[in-house]
């Protein structure tokens, strides 16, 4: 949806000699490639995120079957770093729709 106003701006941009058209789409094509490059990697830290708290299951299960507290303190590291990094990435949306001065 981000991506198709960009691309719909930057044809306009092309098509519009000059004015004050002109104008506004050069001061709002920055702030939504800006955004639209966040939320990407908003969405890349919240899969890896995610990929942490499934390893951290697979640990849990694996130090259940092996009785290992050593295992069992890796699941919780990786349930912690998987918490922790989702959380990342939730600070990047927001970051990424927080208004912005000037604009």
């Amino acid at each position: 949806m981000i991506n198709d106003r960009i691309r719909t701006l930057k044809r306009e941009r092309l098509d519009t000699p000059s004015g004050e058209k002109l104008d506004e789409i050069d001061r709002q094509l920055p702030a939504m490639t800006r955004r639209a490059r966040l939320l990407l990697v908003a969405v890349l830290v919240i899969f890896g995120g995610i990929f942490q708290l499934v390893l951290g299951v697979v640990c849990i299960g694996m130090a259940e079957v092996h009785r290992s507290e050593t295992v069992g303190a890796a699941a919780l590291g990786l349930v912690i770093a998987g918490l922790v990094t989702m959380l990342g990435g939730l600070v990047v949306v927001g970051v990424a729709y927080a208004p912005r001065r000037g604009l």
